[in-house]
């Protein structure tokens, strides 16, 4: 999986369309979550996201 980190900026004014903003290690989590569930990802791969021990993820 690759990932690319950089700053942007995002006006004080834009809308969420009503939905709840995510951190980038939340929605990387629910990818690799899904992913092995859907048998994309093998249980090494996807670590202890695969056996449900990971905590929520922060930041």
């Amino acid at each position: 999986m690759y990932t690319c980190e950089y700053a942007t900026g995002v006006h004080a004014a834009a809308s969420t369309a009503g939905l709840p903003a995510r951190s980038v290690a939340r929605a990387l989590a629910d990818t690799v979550r899904r992913l092995y569930r859907n048998g994309q990802l093998t249980e090494r791969q996807a670590g202890l996201l695969a056996a449900g021990k990971e905590s929520e993820p922060t930041g």
